[in-house]
């Protein structure tokens, strides 16, 4: 069997549009919204990663100074980003696991550490059990589209046909469990817009959507979260809020550029 490979350091996805502008995408444009929880984890994480750092020991305010993790320019760097970058890179393999399982290779170990690699595996198995069990046939993996109509891009995990013929779209995340048993509402209205892009580009629309909550640990069993219309009603109101914000800040900018 063919491999995958998976560089970590590669940039980030450039989306274009037709006539050749970059433009962001769907995460991006929802970083718009308030997160109340962030705050409060930043906190939390900042606060044990010192403790960690202090130890048994007695030190001045000086010394801890010094000892404190830094980026490469000598800024501070934030336990919680830290953390926040480290899962993000197990998501980033749990992800790529499963794009390579939908086009019949594996993922080569090079350029992954061993540790990232198999904790990897734990929601890629869950992932698999899933997606074998739903009966769904793949029309796309990783499809990246771009909404001419928002000048947005972005990339739908997996869109695939029931046994009815219906589209579905499946948006896989490896976070941590929710705290109501319902997904993020980013996460909603970022299914949702992937779902009407696809109508979009492709002219069909998505019938069904579901969050694949596959979690990064053998203690976590995840969430297969399907949608239902009134959730999708309100991720839809919930992106363009936060596609609206976004054009107003780029609004702003392009003002406040030509010296308004």
């Amino acid at each position: 069997m063919s491999e995958m490979v998976l560089d970590l350091r590669a940039p980030h996805q450039v989306y274009r549009t037709k006539d050749g502008e970059k433009v962001a995408g769907v995460t991006t444009v929802l970083q718009q919204l308030n997160k109340p929880a962030i705050p409060y984890w930043t906190g939390c994480e900042e606060r044990e990663g010192i403790l960690r750092s202090m130890g048994s020991g007695s030190w001045t305010a000086s010394e801890l100074r010094y000892a404190l993790p830094k980026t490469r320019e000598g800024k501070p760097l934030l336990y919680a980003v830290q953390k926040r970058d480290r899962a993000a890179d197990v998501g980033t393999v749990a992800h790529a696991m499963v794009e390579a399982w939908h086009g019949g290779m594996t993922l080569s170990r090079s350029g992954i550490e061993d540790a990232m690699y198999e904790a990897a595996l734990v929601p890629f198995a869950r992932f698999k059990q899933w997606w074998e069990a739903s009966g769904l046939t793949l029309l796309h993996s990783e499809l990246q589209m771009v909404s001419e109509a928002w000048r947005v891009g972005g990339t739908a995990d997996q869109i695939a046909r029931d046994a009815d013929g219906n589209l579905v779209l499946w948006d896989t995340k490896t976070s941590k469990p929710w705290y109501n048993g319902r997904p993020y509402m980013e996460h909603i209205a970022q299914a949702v817009a992937y779902a009407s892009m696809y109508h979009e580009v492709h002219g069909e629309v998505v019938r069904h959507i579901a969050i694949a909550r596959i979690g990064k640990t053998a203690g976590d069993n995840g969430d297969l979260y399907k949608l239902h219309l009134d959730e999708i009603t309100a991720g839809d109101w919930r992106w363009r809020a936060a596609l609206e914000a976004y054009r107003s800040e780029q609004l702003f900018k392009s003002i406040w550029k030509g010296g308004c």
